[in-house]
Parts: C-alpha cells; structure tokens; sequence
C-alpha cells in the first residue's frame, strides 16, 4: 500500500506541475480527472506487514541469570527493527511476551524492561511513520503472579502496557484500518486455576468483535493475539470460530507464544504461529523448532497470503515447509521457502545422499523491498530399506553462486519410530524441529495434564502438549503420538502440536513397574536406566524452598519437585516415604510425585550434619547438604554469589532462600558457606538462610 500511495503522489505532483506550466490546462480540470475512474491507479491492491512475536526483552547483562541465554537481547533487537524497517512495512504488529517475565517479577524490574521496549521496538517503528500494533502476551502482565505485590499500584497487571506500549488506548484490544485491510488486536485472558496454560476471550471482546468484522466486511481482515487457538478453552474456541466463519475467505489468524514457525488451518482459516525473536529464549540463537530467531514478513496481494520467515542478519535461508515427518515414503510433496539477499535464484534442486534425482517449481515473491521464493515440487524416496538417507536441497542464483541445506529423513513405510532411535545425539540433531509419530505408554502426567512422559521397549521421552487440546492423559495409557522433536532448556523432548496427531488406544497397570531404590545414591548411579520411571524412596528432609524440597538419606541428598501435588505442611526433619518420576529439570536430579498420596511423612529424625566437602567434591554430593570452607567472593548480586578456593569455583544461589547476601557481603570476603547443592546448568549450592553463610 505504501507502495501504491508513493506512486499516486507521484502522479498528483506531477500534474499539478503540469498544470503550472501549460497555460491551456485549469488546475481544477486537472484534479478533477485525477479523481476520475479512468486516471486510477493500476497498481493492484497490497499490503506488506511485519510481525514480531515472543521478544522477552531483558538487558544484556542481565539474560543469563534470567533464561541462562547466551545471546544479547538489545544488540539483537535493534538488528531485527532495522532489517523490519528496510522493508518499509505499512504495520510492524507484536503480539506479545514484549519483556522478558514482568508476570513474576517485581513492578520496579518490569518497568524498567517497558522502558526498553519503548526505547529499542516501539519508538523506533513509530517514529519511522510505521504503525506499531500490540496485543498483550502472558508475561506482559506486571506482577499477576507475586504473592507480594501491591494491587493498587497503577503499574500493576496492564498498567505498564498502557504507560509505555499502548499509550492512546483505552483498552488492549482494538482495531487498525489500512486502506482495505483492516488490522485486529486481541487480549484473551489467562485463567489461573489452569496454571495459567488455558485462555479464554471474554464476551466483551467477542461482542465488539462481532460488530467490527460486520463493518468492515468488504476489507480483508487480520486478527492477531499471542497464545494460539490451541490454547484456548473449548468454549472460547468454538464462539471465536463461530464468529469468524463467515469471513473465512477474507482473513487470516496470526500468533505468537509458541516461540515456533509454523501454520495449522482452522476450519479452513490459516492460524500463523511465527518463530520468536528470541528464539529458545536467548538461549541458542535458534527457535524450538529449529528455525533461527527471527521474524514473519507477509505479503498479501490481490487476497493471497505470502509469507516468509526471516532469520535476523541472515543473508541466505532454506525454510522448509514439507516434507515435516523425518518418515517418509514413495513420493512425497516438498515445499520450500529461499532467500538469498540482493542475489535472483535460477534454480532449487535435490539430491539424495549426494545424487542428482530433479529440481522444484520456483515462484518469484516480489515486493517492493524484499524477494524470495516459494519452491514446489516433490521428493522420491523410491529406495525403501527402513535406513536414514540425507537430501540436500541445492539453491543456485544466476550469478553462480550455490549454497545447501541438508535433511535427514529414514525412509520407510513403518511410520512409528522407536524412542531409542530419536534420543540418539546425533539423530535427534538431525531431526530437530521436524515431527515423528511414537507407540508409547505414558509414565508421567506433570503440569495439569500437559507435560508427559512416554516410554517404550526402547526408551523413554518427555512430551509438551501444553499448545494445543488434548485428551485427558492417565499414566498408563497407550498411545500413538505424532510430535515435533525440540529440546526445553536441555531436556529432549516432542511437542504435540494438534489432537489429531494423538490416539489412546488402551491402558494398562503400571503398578507393578513401580522401581523401589535400595538408596538414593541409586538414581544417580543407575539414572541412565531408571530416567522417566517411576521409583520410591525414603530420607529425612535438610531444605524447603517452597515446591523444592531436599531429602537424604545415609549415602546421598536428592530434590524432590511437589509442584504436581498438593503437599502437607513440611519442615527439615520429617522423614518421608516418596513416589514419582525420576528426572533433570535443567540438570538437577528430582523426583516428582505425581499424585498426593505419593508423598507420606512416616516420622520425624535429626537432620544430618552437613558433610564438609571441598568445590572438587561438589560432583560427588548432588542433593546433599554440605558445608564448604574458606570460600572468597568473586562476584555479587541481590541473589546470588560466585566464590573461588582458588582452584574452582561456583555458585551460592540465595534467591530460593529470598535473602539478599550484598546487604552484608562484598567481593574480596572470604566466607563458609553451608547449603544443599543443587544444578541450574551447572553445580550451585543453595544456603537454607542467611545464617548459613559465615563471614570469616
């Protein structure tokens, strides 16, 4: 549309100043036709926008005690609003999760990370003459998950959004005109009794709704929010649907809070889930689906959608669309998206383990700012032999220049693959973000039903179905699941992206598989074969903090996770008779009962001495409580500390304690410290209370 607008003022100009120098032509005649029919522009009716999903925007200094990222969200962001901007978009939309965790943290923090969203996205887009549209995300709302936070305080919930990113609007849901597409913003509400997981639009939204898609029927509407249709409470989903049906050749859903790339059709309606901003949460430079952190460029002319997934300050890409499941068989469709910057692609071909088989369809997508090209054909994978084969995609530009991506797919006309063989490190490398269908048993049913744990004769892996509505899980069914290989923070995993790609198909007793440890030193020693099952055991709790309680018995100290259950009261010196699953969570060893009655306090006894160790011993102690000596601060903050014996060292964490140990400590102090250890990427030890750290 911007576009179209230059060039129609072009021609204005133009004849204004023609007017000026033919004394036989009236200015008035002149801008009269200009009004005509017959002098409309011929230029055919588009819009170009740009959308930014899941951002998290934090400090550089601050991202790896937040997410433990390793790449700097502003240098980052700055790079993706001056690539958006070089497009000349005529709407920059973000559809949330803007800051990094304003939900959780105190007003002071979210405001400053608002600040920042106004200064690095919005303000910038704005003052570009770019129209810059926002719907909330679930950790946008200042403090709504502080057990402490003052309610009345303006900043509180929506009040930052409205200070800083909405700052003309009323309410967080509105709408937006562009010549004939009309722009909407949506904010459906967590519901806290789902663990915040579930959505629901409220029917002030859903009536407004309903009225501004009936008056604007003659546009082509784009309706934008952060958690997708996946989820959304049945209710809220079906009035929503119903509401938009009869415009469903005439719009388009965009989404973000997946961190993914992806597009699931609704009835026919496209909902677009675009990769976040800050990929896996700054951790990797990637999404969770493979892609790089990046953003969506849409091209919409003439009523076809064009969409491209941009990778920030990547000057050449192969997005692949199909084939998406690492099985395949016979011939298959393949579809690719290809970028190469300032350079015309020729032509898009493949192999299969390096020989030439044919070339794809090439579609020229041509704005005014930005190409790239949409590749379409078909794979063959004739050779069935139930073995991995790897195809490359080869792009070629008319200048010469070449450059590859390759796929590993197993062809076979068996579509269930063994966990053991997804797991595999360099499998599951090669798998990443694409989708393999398993014929499991569920173990472990965690986070209100949408976190699972599959096991099969082979091994076992955790699912996320936290995205989309599923059924009701039980441990013990059996099922065929159809997921997307990804990794959450280190831990493998599939992620169930529709309840299609799941069947439960019977049940069986999993009571008898139940592992009772000899001693807790065992799950460290046999973890490997007792990952994801069930196991019991018995100890004296050292620490509480909250969900994560510590327990030990004469060999070893292990964490157990009570976050699944409701839990009794608990104090250090109860003893306590434990059953769940055996797992990490960000390295650390836990145990997580899975229903009340798995946890039984049977007695009470003396808590153990914490066992002097040195920092080359923390390996040996995970879950113990320990006392380490002559200690010197490196480093400080509010939460936690870093102290060297000279040779190592490590950690002090004493934010589960909710103390702040830079009101008494400064670098240079030598100090004991007495804590349980624990793992958050790397080995810490977690003091229970100021008084375990002595100065000395």
């Amino acid at each position: 549309m911007r576009f179209t607008k230059l060039k129609t003022f072009v021609v204005l100009l133009s004849l204004v100043y023609l007017a000026f120098l033919t004394t036989s032509c009236n200015l008035n005649d002149v801008l009269s036709q200009l009004e005509s029919p017959a002098n409309e522009t011929s230029t055919e009716e588009s819009t170009l926008f740009v959308h930014f999903a899941d951002v998290h925007l934090a400090d550089d200094q601050e991202v790896s005690e937040i997410f433990s990222g390793t790449i700097p969200p502003v240098e980052t962001v700055q790079k993706a609003v001056n690539e958006a901007l070089s497009y000349d978009p005529d709407v920059l939309i973000q559809t949330g999760d803007i800051v990094a965790l304003a939900d959780s943290k105190d007003l002071d923090t979210g405001e400053k990370w608002f600040q920042m969203a106004k200064q690095y996205i919005k303000d910038p887009v704005v003052d570009n003459g770019v129209p810059f549209l926002y719907a909330p995300g679930n950790h946008d709302r200042a403090g709504i998950k502080l057990d402490n936070v003052d309610i009345t305080d303006p900043r509180y919930d929506n009040g930052l959004i409205f200070k800083y990113i909405d700052t003309d609007k009323e309410k967080s849901y509105y709408s937006y005109s562009e010549d004939n597409y009309l722009f909407i913003m949506l904010d459906p509400e967590e519901i806290p009794e789902t663990g915040y997981r579930a959505v629901r639009l409220p029917e002030e939204q859903l009536d407004w709704l309903k009225t501004e898609l009936e008056a604007n029927k003659d546009k082509f509407i784009i309706i934008s929010y952060h958690q997708p249709l996946g989820s959304w409470t049945e209710d809220s989903y079906s009035s929503f649907m119903d509401t938009i049906k009869p415009y469903k050749d005439d719009i388009i859903l965009v989404a973000g809070h997946t961190h993914d790339n992806r597009v699931i059709y609704r009835d026919g309606i496209p909902e677009y889930q675009d990769g976040a901003i800050c990929g896996d949460w700054w951790q990797t430079g990637k999404t969770p689906d493979g892609n790089p952190m990046g953003y969506a460029i849409y091209y919409i002319k003439d009523k076809k959608v064009h969409r491209f997934y941009k990778g920030i300050d990547k000057d050449k890409q192969i997005n692949l669309l199909s084939p998406d499941d690492v099985v395949i068989s016979g011939e298959v469709n393949a579809e690719f998206n290809v970028y190469y910057k300032d350079k015309e692609v020729d032509s898009v071909c493949y192999k299969i383990d390096n020989s030439p088989q044919g070339c794809f369809n090439l579609e020229k997508i041509e704005t005014p700012q930005i190409t790239w090209y949409h590749a379409t054909g078909t794979i063959k994978a004739l050779n069935i032999d139930d073995n991995l084969h790897k195809i490359s995609v080869i792009v070629k530009t008319k200048t010469g220049e070449e450059y590859q991506k390759d796929i590993v797919c197993k062809f076979s006309d068996e579509k269930i693959m063994p966990i053991s063989e997804i797991i595999n490190d360099e499998n599951f490398t090669n798998f990443y973000g694409r989708f393999v269908t398993v014929d499991a048993v569920v173990t472990a049913v965690m986070y209100s039903g949408n976190l699972l744990t599959l096991q099969d004769d082979t091994g076992s892996i955790v699912v996320w179905a936290g995205d989309c509505h599923h059924p009701e899980f039980q441990v013990g069914d059996k099922v065929k699941l159809r997921g997307q290989v990804t990794q959450f923070k280190g831990t493998k995993e599939l992620k169930l992206v529709s309840s299609d790609d799941v069947e439960i198909y019977g049940h069986e007793d999993l009571e008898n598989q139940v592992v009772e440890l000899e001693n807790i030193k065992q799950a460290y020693e046999q973890y490997d074969s007792l990952e994801n099952k069930i196991v019991k055991t018995s100890g004296v709790i050292t620490a509480v903090f909250g969900n994560l309680v510590f327990i030990q018995d004469d060999t070893q100290g292990i964490a157990l996770w009570l976050g699944e259950i409701t839990a009794p009261e608990l104090y250090p010196g109860q003893v306590v008779t434990v059953q769940g699953g055996l797992s990490q969570y960000k390295g650390m060893v836990e145990i997580v009962p899975l229903n009340d009655e798995d946890l039984k306090i049977t007695g009470e006894a003396t808590v153990p001495e914490p066992k002097v160790i040195s920092l080359a011993e923390i390996d040996q102690n995970y879950g113990t409580l320990v006392k380490v000596e002559n200690l010197q601060i490196t480093s400080i903050s509010s939460s936690k500390i870093v102290v060297t014996d000279g040779d190592n060292s490590i950690t002090i964490y004493c934010g589960k304690a909710g103390f702040d140990p830079s009101s008494f400590l400064n670098v240079g102090d030598n100090i004991s410290v007495t804590g349980v250890v624990g793992y958050y990427y790397s080995p810490q030890i977690y003091p229970r209370s100021v008084d375990d750290i002595i100065k000395l």
